[in-house]
């Protein structure tokens, strides 16, 4: 998946936001970062620190959108999180909602036009270099096919669930 994140360094006298460029976005697919084809989904990103080579407070958050096709989901939720290594193991290699951090919440109108579409944070993350994970919540009334973002084929980088009629699958916390 290809993001662009708003780095600014976590000590110093000034602030410098730096923007860094994730992944090559060779291929498109609606099933991340929204789960667009479905009303319900959740889906966790991996990028490897290598990958990102920054640490320092995220203050914001973009994703590639490859064709537009404007979508308001009912509700959205990013988090972010650190985990120990670069890729998931399997298809239940996801971090739990306790490791990770809500960064934003919103109803935003998504996929309003081609190239990234940007979330300022409400509240910047601490990323201390290392592998970045990447989570998102998103629940609605209906969905969209024809929206999709710019993602890569890296094996074991994303994880997704979704749903039309079951909410839960929406939420990282299953109880």
């Amino acid at each position: 998946m290809s993001i662009l994140l708003a780095l600014m360094p976590i000590c110093g006298l000034w602030a410098e936001v730096r923007e860094i460029t994730a992944g090559s976005g060779t291929s498109t697919t609606y099933n991340s970062p929204f789960c667009n084809y479905y009303n319900h989904g959740a889906n966790q990103i991996v990028y490897a620190g290598k990958e990102l080579n920054a640490s320092g407070k995220i203050s914001a958050i973009a994703f590639d959108v490859a064709t537009a096709s404007e979508y308001t989901p009912t509700s959205i939720k990013i988090y972010m999180g650190h985990k120990a290594s670069g890729a998931f193991a399997d298809n239940a290699d996801f971090v739990p909602l306790t490791d990770l951090t809500l960064v934003y919440s919103g109803a935003p109108t998504l996929g309003k036009e081609v190239g990234w579409e940007k979330y300022v944070l409400d509240k910047p993350f601490d990323f201390d270099g290392s592998n970045l994970v990447v989570a998102i919540e998103k629940h609605a009334n209906n969905y969209v096919g024809a929206l999709t973002y710019n993602a890569t084929n890296v094996t074991g980088s994303v994880l997704y669930r979704q749903n039309d009629n079951n909410s839960k699958y929406g939420d990282f916390d299953q109880s």
